[in-house]
């Protein structure tokens, strides 16, 4: 058994050495091996392992551990840097120019002119000086003369103290027109001049406000204007007239459904003298004390008040008037619609000054009477569809009483002045309102209105008409050149007269089209040229019954402003 085992290890070491020996052959090598002692080999003993399988869990558990945390407050300490303050850099002031001169020339043989003197900034007070001068010595077509003059001058001032602000304006006004309503050719026997048509009439005005600075919240709001005119005309008519007007008003917390109310007092009182050449010498006062509450909740806003009137005239006995007021508005969509509706009435005194102003051509002797507006229910919606467009719609109806008309004066065989007649009726109103202002580029505003009277004793409200439209607008390009539209179309007018036998007629006045164009271009910020067209349709318009307008007529000028304020700059 050793003798095999021993050959086979024999063996086994002799195949490595025998390719060795092939190899050293190959590379002619020769080595040779020498066995120095014999080899023993032994196998040791074997033993068995008697250890069990067993699978090792590879879930580990988790630790318990216990613990308490006991409070603490870090003490820390901030100190903050030091801001500077932020340097607000505002827009450069404009330069302003005390003085503006306008001048012009059209056709018609119409000189204009006009000049406007101011202070330039001032936080203690605003003083200025205004005059215009506007007159026509051209003829209309079949028609007797017919040039006028219109006269303005103006001084106002503005006061500002801590507590009040004071207001005063000075007013003249001197306007000439002839009585031109009439066909010379028709009257060939009435012999006249120019001097025998013409009436002239002066107005002298003064006013006084007083207003309170108290912006306090729940502080009274107080403002008194003082007012007093005299008026006259060529035919020894005049009118003298003084009166009062007070507002206040203050916030006021008396009901606990809605955070506040306000409490508003109007005062006013009005005192008219008048002296007509036939008709003596007519007094009048009207006094109104007309105090109010409203107050907002929520999307609703609400006032109710009335009205107080005493009313006193010559020859008659004083007489107390009272008027309930009432308004109420929701608010459909915040800042965007809303509604509204109300009941109210008024009264006021027709003035001979306004009255000259609506109708230049009137007779010296009109009859003056009080217009009493009762039972007047009204209501509408107004909506801001954005912060450039507005719309409003309102609707209101009414019964007046002493509500004036102009007819033409019968008893002069010319008929070419007015008088005035009187009448009860019953008023509807529509009104529709469109305004639109884009910055300071682009604007325009469209009013259009009807009317419907239900008179009593007239069979028609003489010259008033049925239907007004009425345009304005503006158009700025790069404050260098402005464009403006302007007119109004109206219809629906009737006029009282007499035919050539001598009947009383009822004579429609046919729809008047009369719109105006302008054009500015500014040369620069001192000198800028202007073209002002009027009647641009060049219609025969009738306002007033046997007196048009002027046809297509214009005026063409410069305007030139002067006398700049030096601007500081700040270090």
């Amino acid at each position: 058994m050793n003798i095999a085992r021993l050959s086979i290890i024999l063996v086994t070491l002799a195949i490595p050495y025998s390719m060795m020996a092939q190899i050293d052959t190959t590379n002619r090598y020769n080595e040779s091996v020498i066995v120095v002692s014999g080899f023993d080999p032994v196998i040791s003993d074997a033993f068995k392992i008697n250890d069990k399988p067993f699978i090792k869990d590879t879930v580990v558990p988790a630790p318990k551990f216990e613990y308490t945390i006991s409070p603490y407050k870090a003490t820390t300490e901030y100190s903050p840097m030091t801001i500077n303050p932020a340097k607000v850099t505002g827009e450069p002031l404009t330069k302003l120019y005390r003085n503006l001169i306008k001048a012009g020339f059209g056709n018609y043989t119409t000189p204009y002119l006009e000049v406007f003197l101011n202070n330039t900034r001032s936080s203690k007070y605003a003083l200025g000086a205004h005059y215009k001068h506007l007159s026509s010595y051209g003829k209309i077509k079949d028609y007797a003369y017919s040039g006028y003059s219109d006269n303005e001058a103006n001084l106002y001032s503005k006061f500002f103290f801590d507590k009040v602000t004071i207001e005063s304006n000075l007013d003249y006004e001197r306007n000439m027109v002839h009585y031109y309503g009439f066909l010379p050719s028709e009257n060939p026997t009435f012999v006249y001049s120019n001097d025998d048509l013409k009436h002239i009439l002066n107005y002298y005005g003064f006013s006084t406000l007083f207003s309170t600075n108290n912006t306090r919240p729940k502080s009274w709001k107080q403002s008194y204007l003082i007012k007093a005119h005299y008026f006259n005309d060529n035919y020894k008519v005049n009118e003298v007239m003084g009166g009062f007007e007070g507002k206040i008003s203050k916030k006021m917390n008396l009901f606990k459904f809605s955070d506040n109310q306000t409490l508003n007092i109007d005062l006013s009182t009005d005192y008219f003298n008048n002296k007509m050449d036939t008709l003596g010498v007519l007094d009048n006062t009207l006094i109104k004390v007309s105090p109010s509450l409203s107050t907002f909740y929520k999307e609703y806003y609400l006032s109710v008040g009335f009205k107080a009137v005493v009313r006193t005239r010559t020859g008659n006995t004083s007489d107390f008037l009272f008027f309930p007021t009432l308004e109420a508005r929701l608010v459909l969509v915040p800042k965007i619609i809303s509604i509204f509706a109300g009941f109210d009435g008024d009264i006021n005194r027709y003035s001979l000054h306004d009255i000259s102003k609506t109708n230049p051509f009137i007779s010296p002797f009109i009859n003056l009477t009080y217009e009493h507006e009762k039972n007047k229910i009204y209501g509408g919606i107004q909506s801001s569809f954005s912060k450039q467009l507005d719309l409003k719609i309102d609707m209101n109806t009414s019964q007046v009483d002493g509500m004036l008309f102009f007819i033409n004066d019968t008893s002069s065989a010319l008929m070419n002045q007015f008088t005035t007649v009187d009448d009860q009726l019953t008023k509807f109103n529509v009104n529709a309102f469109i305004t639109f202002m884009k910055e300071e580029k682009l604007s325009f505003i469209l009013r259009t209105s009807y009317f419907q009277y239900s008179t009593k004793t007239e069979s028609n409200p003489w010259h008033i008409p049925s239907m007004v439209f009425s345009l304005t607008s503006n158009y700025n390009l790069q404050n260098k050149m402005i464009f403006r539209v302007d007119g109004m179309i109206t219809s629906g007018s009737i006029a009282r007269t007499k035919d050539k036998i001598g009947n009383m007629i009822n004579q429609s006045i046919k729809t008047t089209i009369d719109f105006n164009l302008g054009f500015e271009y500014r040369y620069s910020k001192l000198l800028s040229g202007f073209v002002n067209i009027n009647n641009i349709s060049a219609n025969r318009n009738y306002y007033f019954y046997q007196y048009p307008t002027q046809r297509l007529n214009f005026i063409i000028g410069v305007s030139y402003s002067f006398g700049g304020d030096t601007l500081k700059k700040k270090k």
